[in-house]
């Protein structure tokens, strides 16, 4: 969502493999994997259930994806149940992939073997029409950052963001502070920047100043409950920006 404002022994054993479900219904949301940021846990089968309104079909965007390469994969099947036909299976680097199904259920398996943790996933879903192509907005939203766990990105993202945009992202939490990881990012060097306050107004003191490619991975804190961000773009040129995680710590 967006905002725009004028402002060294391996232990071998048998373990059970734990199997979990997981519904939503709603018009849009985000799947997290079992204990996202942090690593998730060994021999999981955790399946996920979308279901919509009838007419309309599912769309999801990997916010973040991250797994062991090998072993731990997320499976998409394009129906009720692992019987329908299979849209993909996912592991690795996957950040900024996106998949749909065609009808209003769509069913989804993360299974993790007995070694090996990453940070996992990130998904968004949306609800969206038939028959219509999907596009990320690519316009800031309003909207305000008040979970203790979410997600902000660049208008467009993973697709481009437009020219000359400003926007304004106030991640405010209900105590402790903020936490904020790129787990993507790519604008235009020169121009197209981000900028990061240690409060909830650009009038607070400026934590960095982020652009190119070489800024993934990295994380920032406040030494308060409000973190600031302002994304702009200059008339010329265009990247895919970003895509960050906000955490309460």
């Amino acid at each position: 969502m967006f905002f725009l404002i004028g402002v060294v022994a391996i232990l071998w054993s048998i373990e059970t493999v734990a199997v979990q479900n997981a519904s939503f219904s709603g018009a849009q949301g985000v799947i997290y994997s079992p204990g996202y940021p942090d690593d998730y846990g060994n021999q999981l089968n955790q399946y996920y259930i979308i279901t919509v309104d009838p007419g309309y079909f599912i769309h999801l965007t990997l916010y973040d994806f991250e797994t062991e390469a090998c072993c731990d994969k997320l499976y998409i099947w394009n129906g009720a149940d692992t019987s329908a036909p299979t849209i993909a299976n996912v592991s690795g680097d996957a950040t900024g992939m996106m998949f749909s199904s065609s009808g209003n259920v769509m069913t989804l398996l993360f299974s993790t073997d007995i070694t090996g943790q990453e940070r996992g996933f990130a998904i968004h879903y949306e609800m969206v029409q038939k028959d219509t192509q999907y596009s990320e907005p690519s316009t800031c939203q309003s909207g305000l950052f008040t979970s203790g766990l979410g997600f902000v990105t660049s208008p467009s993202w993973p697709s481009n963001y437009p020219n000359d945009i400003t926007c304004n992202y106030l991640m405010t939490m209900p105590k402790g502070r903020v936490m904020l990881t790129f787990v993507a990012f790519s604008t235009e060097a020169c121009c197209d920047k981000v900028e990061i306050y240690d409060g909830p107004n650009a009038t607070y003191p400026k934590l960095a100043i982020l652009s190119g490619n070489s800024v993934s991975n990295t994380t920032y804190y406040s030494t308060q409950q409000s973190l600031f961000l302002t994304f702009y773009s200059d008339y010329t040129q265009n990247d895919k920006g970003f895509s960050a995680y906000y955490k309460q710590v």
